[in-house]
């Protein structure tokens, strides 16, 4: 997933579906990402979403669908 905008990146949340899975406010070279531990995960779908916020309040989103097999 990407995303850009002429200001600052102040935060990513990423989810699954609802679920908030973190919050992340620094990245490396403008890479920004973290590690989903699905552990308690359900088997079945699941919608992982990206939420950007910039440093002018502006957000874009982005959403992944994957599969929990075990």
């Amino acid at each position: 997933m990407l995303a850009g905008s002429t200001a600052k990146v102040r935060s990513i949340q990423f989810l699954d579906g609802k679920k908030s899975i973190a919050r992340v406010s620094r990245g490396t070279a403008g890479i920004y990402g973290t590690t989903w531990r699905r552990g308690g995960a359900a088997k079945g779908r699941h919608t992982l979403r990206a939420i950007v916020t910039d440093a002018k309040g502006r957000k874009a989103e982005a959403q992944r669908v994957v599969r929990v097999w075990t």
